[in-house]
């Protein structure tokens, strides 16, 4: 399988797959996540981590690289991943702004849902992130 490039438009696809009832979709998704070019995708895959309800187990046994990438980059597969650890990870490694603004996006969705879940009368609720990067602000 050739390599695949994790990108805005695979991201929604592949946690799709991770997130379905079925089993097959699951193991489908876990080998495109063994497939990605983490030169790429570092930040789609972290998120993915997150945010996809897989075990451990099943990440072993179906993206075993991917799984000891992630527990390299001293990242404890047990543990729950934060979103601070993962903004911590993605800025070590200098990726492109643009796929930080696709973190602060998928993180305000997060929160949004969060906030929504716990306090209904906030329907309308919506959360905007900013980020400082060396005197540079990028709004999200």
């Amino acid at each position: 399988m050739e390599k695949i490039k994790l990108t805005v438009e695979t991201f929604d696809n592949i946690l799709a797959m991770l997130s379905s009832p079925d089993k097959e979709n699951v193991v489908m998704g876990l080998s495109c996540i063994e497939e990605l070019d983490i030169t790429t995708g570092i930040t789609y895959l972290l998120l993915i981590k997150k945010l996809a309800n897989v075990s451990s187990k099943m990440w072993k046994e179906y993206a075993p690289q991917k799984s000891e990438y992630l527990k390299n980059i001293s990242f404890i597969n047990e543990a729950p991943m934060s979103f601070q650890k993962i903004l911590t990870l993605i800025q070590e490694r200098k990726v492109p702004i643009s796929d930080i603004e696709f973190f602060l996006n998928k993180f305000a969705l997060y929160m949004t849902e969060l906030i929504r879940n716990d306090y209904l009368i906030l329907d309308s609720i919506e959360i905007k992130l900013k980020l400082k990067l060396n005197d540079t602000e990028i709004n999200r």
